[in-house]
């Protein structure tokens, strides 16, 4: 009877012990598609880096949280407008607000309080079928504390699926063989190169991304490519575009963690092609998805919190790499008004407390 289920047994244990190497970081670089997964593993030890630069308190702390849009911030510049300043950037690729709240979370437990938070947003985030969620978020990023605390905002068969990424490897980070075979033959392969390379930019930055082309100034001038990528990037952020109450009720947490800590938050709304905000405006499914988002935006928040650079006069980007990310060069004057903006709030609210103190002492 023993020899009965010895086999199986075995078998199981071969199984597990070859699933296990794929948590190797070596395997997983001759093994994955896209860099997806290494922007989302480094954010823990980001998260500690943030916690030793915190108690230090000899610098101002921002902290960006946003998708790929947010992510390539040119550090070094920040740096030397902003020397007094340093930046810690969670933003990921196909992203979703479920995340915010994790990350926020993560901030508040390590007593961390940053002097400012940018969380980007815009209606395609709060798409119930938005493919970032599902594809990257559940795989990638929360613990099963988070779920178990957050239960009631999971749909049954999203907990099987993320237990299923928890527990094996595989799963998580599945495999291409002809993708490994290519990477071992050729260890200069471009996509592996690009993998280290990306590695080590997001960790001498604070987890801002590594551009596609490392020039500055370069951006695709050839319209009617921005016009065939800004087409596609709609059609795979609004399909069948459904206003998701869960993600919402994530983002609306988020918020008022930050208000109850007392930490300071802009939102932000980053600037797309003017070829991709045309086409969202004439679309009606997109349009009616940009009034839900703007309504419920007004309803929790000061007008000031919210920077739309869709709207915004001070701030126009005209040179896109594609539909709807803006040039490496657009990214040094965003930054800088989201800070004039954030230097204006603070002087208000002091001048505002500095009466309050005066109308306090003549009482």
């Amino acid at each position: 009877m023993k020899h009965k289920f010895l086999f199986p047994a075995m078998l199981l244990g071969v199984l597990f012990f070859v699933d296990k190497i794929f948590l190797i970081k070596k395997i997983q670089l001759l093994t994955q598609k896209d860099a997806t997964f290494l922007y989302y593993q480094y954010k823990p030890e980001l998260l500690k880096k943030l916690k030793d630069t915190y108690k230090q308190k000899k610098q101002k702390l921002l902290v960006l949280i946003g998708s790929s849009r947010l992510m390539f911030v040119d550090y070094f510049e920040f740096k030397k407008i902003y020397p007094n300043w340093e930046l810690f950037n969670f933003s990921v690729p196909v992203n979703s607000p479920a995340y915010y709240l994790y990350i926020i979370e993560k901030i508040i437990e390590e007593d961390i309080k940053p002097d400012l938070i940018i969380l980007e947003t815009d209606p395609y985030l709060f798409n119930e079928f938005s493919p970032g969620f599902r594809k990257s978020n559940l795989p990638y990023s929360f613990d099963i504390w988070f779920v178990i605390n957050h239960f009631n905002l999971f749909e049954r068969e999203e907990v099987s699926e993320f237990l299923g990424y928890l527990l094996f490897a595989g799963k998580r980070y599945p495999p291409d063989i002809l993708i490994l075979l290519e990477r071992i033959r050729n260890p200069n392969n471009q996509i592996l190169q690009l993998f280290y390379k990306t590695d080590e930019f997001q960790r001498l930055t604070n987890g801002c991304g590594l551009p596609p082309i490392p020039i500055k100034e370069w951006y695709v001038r050839n319209l009617s490519e921005i016009e065939i990528s800004a087409k596609r990037s709609i059609q795979w952020l609004y399909p069948n575009y459904k206003f998701s109450e869960r993600q919402w009720i994530f983002f609306t947490k988020s918020l008022e963690l930050l208000k109850k800590n007392q930490i300071h938050f802009l939102l932000v709304k980053p600037q797309v092609s003017p070829i991709m905000q045309e086409m969202l405006i004439k679309n009606p499914k997109t349009y009616y998805a940009h009034q839900v988002w703007k309504k419920r935006i007004q309803e929790v928040i000061q007008s000031y919190e919210l920077i739309d650079f869709s709207e915004n006069q001070d701030f126009f980007c005209n040179t896109f790499v594609d539909g709807s990310h803006m040039s490496r060069e657009c990214y040094d004057p965003l930054l800088y008004e989201i800070m004039e903006v954030y230097s204006m709030i603070q002087k208000k609210n002091k001048h505002i407390k500095a009466q309050n103190h005066v109308l306090s002492k003549k009482k």
